[in-house]
């Protein structure tokens, strides 16, 4: 069948056009499209693809968030018309898919299919891969009550990171030069620093002077790096049992990356690189997005058609004016 897609043509090359999507096998479900996250920075890199690297083959389907109601059920799923889930993306298009959630329907294998708790909205649950991730990585740092935490750079995965661990329990600052996020994060009752010319160690330290047990890197800037592992606190010497500090890598470096050693060395430092996430993370970011215990509804607040699909990666590319993200609303959006 037909339905419109946001498609990839090539580097800074995007429109939208009309695809066709297969109707559901066996194990698999039918799913309407209502909304489409953009995860700014993975879509970003891959959409301008410095070096070649990002994407193989144009033209391509892009994102990997969405939320939609099942249209139709293949063979052996008990799934009924009108389900509301959490779908991520197609499995099958006749664009080749760079994931493929950008597409007004889409049919999925049951076994990745959602169904999404009372009360939460198509909207909100259509940022849920992306929360998932913030989730998958607060596993690695063990956000608990009296833990410092410091979330440095607060796109849409550093706001989720920061906003998770402090749902979680953690004692938590997020820090950022753009005035715009700090103030977002704020607002959503979390403590939040602006960086400005004192710059990013500065502003950890002026909330955690001793530093921070967890620092959860959202930059994706290779070079802040010997600069953020300062601010995670030192380990003494003696017999005392002190844990060491935790590096959380939650951001998507485009390049090497280098730890200063006796830094580490001294902090008896962990790091840990976030990969993706899986199923139960997806499962628990929506149910504290349906709780209440993370609200998310201010970072998917702008909505595009996805005919203005250029004007909506042109937004996100400057965010100190544009939106934190942004979903494509598909249909009437219900």
């Amino acid at each position: 069948m037909k339905t419109r897609a946001v498609v990839v043509y090539g580097p800074d090359l995007i429109g939208c056009e009309d695809v066709e999507i297969p109707g559901p096998e066996a194990g698999e479900v039918l799913v309407r499209a209502a909304f489409s996250c953009v995860s700014p920075g993975t879509e970003l890199r891959c959409l301008s693809n410095p070096g070649g690297g990002c994407v193989l083959e144009y033209p391509y389907v892009g994102g990997y968030s969405m939320a939609g109601v099942v249209v139709e059920s293949g063979a052996g799923v008990g799934l009924k018309p009108g389900t509301r889930v959490f779908c991520g993306r197609t499995d099958r298009c006749s664009v080749p898919l760079q994931w493929g959630a950008h597409v007004g329907m889409a049919v999925r294998s049951v076994n990745e299919i959602i169904v999404l708790p009372d009360g939460l909205s198509l909207k909100d649950a259509s940022i849920g891969k992306l929360a998932a991730i913030a989730r998958h990585g607060s596993r690695f740092s063990k956000p608990a009550s009296g833990v410092r935490v410091a979330v440095v750079g607060l796109g849409p995965i550093g706001q989720l990171s920061a906003r998770i661990h402090a749902a979680l329990g953690a004692d938590v600052v997020g820090v950022d030069r753009v005035v715009s996020r700090v103030n977002a994060l704020g607002a959503a009752g979390v403590r939040s620093v602006e960086s400005g010319t004192r710059g990013l160690r500065d502003a950890v330290l002026s909330v955690f002077p001793d530093g921070v047990d967890v620092l959860v890197d959202a930059t994706g800037v290779p070079e802040l790096v010997s600069e953020l592992v300062t601010v995670v606190k030192s380990k003494p010497w003696g017999n005392d049992p002190v844990a060491g500090g935790r590096y959380l890598v939650q951001g998507s470096y485009p390049q090497n990356v280098s730890f200063p050693y006796d830094a580490a060395f001294q902090r008896e430092l962990s790091v840990w690189f976030s990969r993706d996430s899986q199923k139960g993370d997806l499962e628990e970011a929506l149910k504290l997005i349906a709780s209440g215990r993370l609200n998310v509804s201010d970072l998917v607040r702008d909505e595009y058609c996805p005919e203005d699909a250029v004007r909506a990666y042109s937004d996100l590319r400057r965010p100190e004016i544009g939106p934190m993200t942004a979903v494509f609303r598909w249909g009437d959006g219900s």
